[in-house]
């Protein structure tokens, strides 16, 4: 294989299915230069990507963030370099890293999140039943591995605005 691909405006709804289960995709649009080498048994992807638009909801924090980044696609990951991703109160994140794949399978994350004030919760009593709340942190936070086990190492401290509720009911002892 050896073509050139441009993409102008993509809008990425046909892979709201594939991420549902960790974001509710909510909009994004997608262009860029793809270069196409490989087999078509193994095919490789090399370009850059200008994600545009792009609005989630992270499904287990509740929270909802948008970006309008570029995304440097190699031959076996997707690279993220100064990625920004805003929250809803304006506040920014920086994303760096990149998420590795094997010919589009076995994804894994080795991202580091730089955070200032960022709203990283937002959860309510009947979407959690061990805590809820809201949570603004700053610090950094590191994903590694794939989606399924995914590592976590959060170095964060709370700002202004965190209200984490803890609920205690029936018998038990603090």
């Amino acid at each position: 294989l050896d073509f050139k691909i441009h993409i102008e405006d993509l809008y990425l709804d046909p892979i709201r299915e594939y991420v549902k289960s960790v974001v509710d995709l909510i909009a994004a649009k997608l262009s860029g230069d793809l270069q196409l080498r490989g087999t078509p048994d193994h095919p490789l992807f090399t370009g850059l990507m200008n994600l545009r638009r792009a609005r989630v909801l992270v499904n287990y924090l509740n929270t909802r963030y948008s970006c309008t980044n570029t995304i440097i696609v190699n031959e076996d990951n997707f690279e993220l370099k100064d990625f920004i991703i805003n929250d809803d109160n304006s506040r920014s994140a920086v994303a760096n890293g990149k998420i590795y794949h094997d010919n589009f399978k076995n994804f894994r994350f080795d991202i580091r999140l730089t955070a200032d004030r960022f709203q990283v919760l937002n959860t309510n009593e009947t979407q959690s039943s061990l805590y809820y709340g809201t949570a603004v942190g700053s610090g950094v936070a590191t994903f590694a591995g794939p989606p399924d086990n995914i590592r976590m190492n959060i170095a964060m401290k709370s700002e202004k605005g965190t209200k984490i509720y803890l609920p205690l009911t029936g018998e038990t002892e603090v």
